[in-house]
């Protein structure tokens, strides 16, 4: 297979997604589910421009991270920072981030994208109340992705295979989310 990149300009999709989703009914446990549905014990790989992860949707309610690895692709080698395996780039665990030694910023130059797609995937509305997304109890695992990486399509095959042995090592159910590219 092959990836395409190119530059689209946005468009508003988060209402019409819930609703063809049917997030709402999922998150009340409509019939004809067993139950209701909000995250629970999942994990949510977010491939993107990076996330705030100072902001209290991405907190609990006592103000720890809900991230559980951060892997920014943009930070130069560092023997003890890069994941094993990949010669670039550097990762934080949720302690690390919880004691403030993650450096890692959403892109300021990409509008905040990284968080807007992490919050209508998982924002869990301590920000403000009552805008949560799909799976406000998930916990979330982030790659800050280089869009300007000289192997752009092999950066992205290597955040996919992070996500997915950081969840095999913590033993936990992950879904991956890719907003790169176009409509």
């Amino acid at each position: 297979g092959s990836m395409v990149f190119n530059r689209v300009p946005g468009q508003v999709l988060n209402d019409s997604m819930r609703v063809k989703a049917h997030v709402d009914e999922v998150q009340q446990g409509l019939s004809p589910l067993p139950a209701a549905y909000q995250g629970e014990g999942v994990l949510l790989g977010i491939i993107d421009t990076g996330i705030e992860l100072n902001h209290p949707d991405f907190q609990d309610s006592l103000g720890r991270t809900r991230v559980l690895r951060y892997w920014d692709q943009k930070y130069a080698y560092d023997p003890v920072l890069t994941p094993a395996g990949f010669g670039y780039g550097q990762a934080w665990d949720s302690t690390a981030i919880n004691a403030g030694q993650c450096p890692a910023v959403d892109d300021p130059g990409q509008w905040g994208h990284g968080s807007t797609v992490a919050a209508t995937a998982a924002a869990n509305a301590n920000g403000n109340g009552h805008c949560a997304g799909v799976a406000p109890q998930a916990e979330l695992i982030i790659v800050a992705n280089d869009l300007y990486h000289p192997n752009w399509g092999a950066s992205v095959v290597d955040a996919v295979r992070y996500i997915v042995e950081q969840a095999a090592l913590l033993d936990r159910p992950v879904a991956i989310n890719l907003s790169l590219g176009s409509y």
